[in-house]
């Protein structure tokens, strides 16, 4: 991680200015002026009000700490520290202490399942390492880099939902997503003890670890403010009970203490769907909770292009993990035919992201029309077949053996007829030998006689000898049904020779 540090300085250590004031004093190579001028501007310029001040004159004004994205996907956390004395000895000053990671490190960061994603003691809360009074001291232009030390959490996520109110707990997972996806300029929480920087950042870390992976670095957090119009754009803020209500040209309030939530409105409510409770759910089942964030993982990784911060996505995510996970009931999650449509829309959108086994999973709900010897609606039916094609081997069996095994009930036969035999020649072998072992049986109880002996025709001889025996026993087993016997004439004839 690069570094950057501003403060007030004498001149001759100031990096851009060259005068007694603020300025950054140190930073590592490659920060550039520009970066910091439009990405940490929002951070380097403090007003502190009265009540602030006066704290910070004795002392007893707490660090600042910030987790952000700039606009170009540069991820950097920060600390605002306050002196109450300055290099001179006479004023009042803060420093500002701020992070620049890689890639690679902002990774270890945020995909992680029980780590810190803020972690204050990676930060320099004041000057005493730089000897800025020196006559010989000058600006740092290559301060060293650092490497990112994960931290354990200090106690399970759990501790959430055993010392806060169920609701507003989950208001609050509903209005922090929201925000995530534009809907909400800010949230702003209040705390019990929230003042204090290190019960802060134990809530902002918990929080963190009830989001995917992909969600968090745009979780953007201020431990404390105290004013509704400092730290414009970031997203989560935790504030003073002593500062009110957030306008709500500002955003939202959520008030952990008197669990009272203000500027959030029923009709965005149902925006969120089911997402704040199962999310919830999450925080007090940790291997679901982990298998959920490693399936969503996937599907970003796999499909880049998805539009993640999207609320109408992350629904979707939730829809699709309870259908494929074999982690809850079906029937809740699928109880209707309208439910089987939405599912296999929102599953052609994304199963490339998809385990095969989550692929197979959700299959299965499909055996539900044999099993209860109810029709295939045409729009469910029409979107498996148009699926079909480019399913994975598992899949192909699941939905093959559903069509099989509906084919000997009077429901839909020309409709699945038409399916296997359009479908036959992209299987792999097992598969062949079902569909003809199977299409033996329906011809055998006197069902659509000329169409499989054509198709009979047409791959007899590929198969192995077993099957064809199958296949003579059952034909010559109708050999008394008058519309056959014509046919069947005609196929002996022409394979006669291959018979054994």
């Amino acid at each position: 991680m690069k570094q950057h540090f501003y403060s007030r300085v004498p001149s001759r250590i100031a990096m851009f200015y060259k005068s007694n004031g603020f300025d950054t004093f140190a930073c590592s190579q490659d920060v550039s002026r520009e970066f910091i001028e439009k990405e940490l501007a929002i951070l380097l310029e403090q007003r502190l009000s009265p009540e602030e001040m006066g704290l910070l004159r004795n002392g007893s004004l707490q660090p600042v700490y910030c987790h952000f994205t700039t606009r170009d996907g540069d991820f950097i956390e920060s600390c605002i520290s306050f002196l109450n004395l300055d290099y001179s000895g006479e004023r009042s000053s803060y420093l500002v202490h701020s992070l620049i990671f890689d890639e690679k490190e902002e990774h270890l960061v945020h995909y992680n399942d029980s780590n810190y994603g803020l972690i204050k003691e990676m930060f320099v809360n004041d000057l005493d390492s730089f000897d800025i009074t020196s006559p010989n001291a000058k600006p740092i232009r290559n301060y060293p880099e650092m490497n990112w030390k994960n931290k354990k959490l200090d106690k399970s996520i759990k501790w959430l939902v055993e010392n806060f109110d169920t609701l507003t707990i989950k208001k609050l997972i509903f209005a922090l997503t929201l925000a995530i996806c534009g809907k909400y300029k800010s949230v702003y929480v209040v705390i019990p003890n929230g003042e204090n920087p290190d019960v802060a950042l134990e809530f902002f870390n918990s929080i963190l670890m009830i989001f995917p992976y992909h969600l968090r670095k745009a979780i953007s957090f201020v431990s404390r403010v105290n004013d509704f119009n400092k730290y414009p754009g970031y997203k989560f803020k935790i504030m003073s009970d002593k500062l009110g209500i957030a306008p709500q040209n500002k955003g939202v309030t959520i008030n952990l203490i008197s669990n009272m939530t203000y500027n959030i409105k029923d009709s965005d409510l149902k925006i969120g769907g089911i997402i704040p409770d199962f999310l919830y759910r999450l925080i007090t089942h940790d291997e679901e909770r982990y298998a959920f964030f490693s399936f969503v993982d996937r599907i970003v990784t796999t499909i880049p292009d998805v539009r993640s911060l999207d609320i109408k996505v992350l629904l979707e995510f939730v829809y699709l993990f309870r259908a494929t996970s074999a982690l809850y009931e079906e029937k809740t999650v699928l109880p209707d035919d309208d439910a089987m449509m939405n599912y296999l829309n929102i599953y052609e959108k994304y199963r490339e992201g998809l385990t095969d086994e989550y692929r197979m999973n959700g299959m299965m709900a499909f055996r539900r029309y044999p099993t209860n010897y109810i029709v295939i609606p045409r729009p469910v039916f029409n979107k498996l077949t148009k699926i079909y094609p480019d399913e994975i081997a598992g899949t192909k069996h699941i939905i093959m053996n559903v069509c099989l095994d509906l084919i000997h009930t009077d429901l839909m036969r020309p409709q699945l007829f038409n399916f296997i035999k359009a479908s036959y020649d992209m299987e792999d072998d097992d598969s062949k030998e079902s569909i003809l072992k199977n299409l033996a049986n329906v011809l055998y109880g006197g069902f659509l006689l000329v169409p499989i002996i054509d198709m009979y025709k047409k791959y007899f001889e590929l198969q192995r000898e077993e099957i064809r025996s199958i296949i003579l026993e059952k034909l010559f087993l109708t050999i008394r049904t008058s519309e056959i016997q014509q046919p069947l004439f005609e196929f002996v004839s022409e394979k006669y020779n291959i018979f054994t």
